[in-house]
């Protein structure tokens, strides 16, 4: 919690550095704020490039992580109660609903594959992105509906929770999200027809779930085309 609490912040030794210059422009962090309509100062910040230390000097340029580019997702189950029909016969779970999550391209309804794309990815590549699914990223109008202004920062595209809702869950069956945040897993299962459990820890975002799930009900469950 203490290191959540300083992300973003200046580490103890960024004062004991020298100011090299200013940024052109505010931050990405300072313009989402503001957009968001959160308190935000937008003037550009001092530049501080030089290392304060020895062993900052020694290690400059060095980090600790890559560029974010991908999202990995985790299928899993329990274990089978012997094969697969007979723990759907059982149990009405186990198997992924193939037929109603076929990516349509070409003419064809293909297979499913287990990669997908945003929009912006689709366009940079070949033709043979028309095997895979790929969704638009949420709207402002989409992120904000129902909710006023949704601060969540990480909403996902209603469309591609609909896709997912659609692929595990069973006819008649309960979609659980235990990390509900601003609620779009709820949002896409209501309008898949299933029921919808979410569990969310911080108030703020179980507000913003609240409101997009009643938004939801009253339009109808149809924010998003499958």
């Amino acid at each position: 919690e203490r290191i959540i609490a300083e992300k973003g912040k200046p580490g103890p030794n960024w004062f004991q550095r020298a100011v090299t210059g200013q940024h052109h422009e505010a931050s990405a962090g300072q313009r989402w704020r503001s957009r968001n309509g959160l308190n935000a100062n937008l003037a550009p910040k001092e530049r501080r490039d030089e290392p304060a230390t020895e062993a900052a000097r020694k290690w400059q340029g060095w980090g600790t992580a890559l560029k974010p580019a991908a999202e990995h997702w985790i299928l899993v189950r329990k274990p089978l109660s012997g094969t697969v029909a007979a723990n759907v016969m059982r149990h009405g779970t186990g198997a992924l609903n193939i037929e109603a999550c076929r990516v349509s391209g070409d003419g064809k309804e293909r297979w499913p594959a287990h990669v997908t794309f945003d929009d912006e990815a689709a366009t940079r590549l070949p033709d043979e992105v028309s095997r895979f699914f790929y969704v638009a990223k949420p709207s402002r109008s989409e992120r904000h509906a129902g909710a006023g202004l949704n601060t969540h920062p990480t909403v996902k595209s209603i469309a591609l929770m609909r896709w997912l809702c659609r692929l595990v869950t069973p006819p008649g069956g309960v979609v659980l999200d235990l990390f509900a945040g601003s609620g779009t897993t709820g949002v896409a299962a209501l309008a898949e027809g299933f029921e919808f459990v979410g569990i969310e820890r911080e108030p703020e975002y179980l507000a913003l779930a609240k409101a997009r799930l009643e938004h939801a009900l009253q339009q109808g469950c149809d924010e998003a085309t499958p």
